[in-house]
């Protein structure tokens, strides 16, 4: 048990570090204008910490849903 939970461990970690630097196909670091660009028609909310918020409506799996994307205060796409 303890050697399967070990594999699964491992498994997972190489899974997260894989795609760990992308979402959505945009890579961390990416510019705001980029990612309206890939994913036009979204709409921008600027954060009173200076932060950014670009939402745009998607299918995934199979419904709609908002994906959105937050970037620093350098404009830069960031993970949360």
């Amino acid at each position: 048990m303890l050697r399967a939970a070990a594999i699964l461990t491992l498994v997972m970690a190489v899974s997260v570090q894989a795609h760990a630097f992308e979402f959505q196909g945009v890579k961390w670091g990416t510019s705001l204008a980029a990612v309206q660009k890939k994913y036009p028609g979204g709409t921008i909310q600027h954060k009173v910490d200076g932060k950014t918020e670009y939402g745009v409506v998607r299918e995934v799996a199979y419904r709609d849903a908002v994906v959105s994307f937050g970037f620093s205060q350098a404009g830069k796409l960031q993970s949360r």
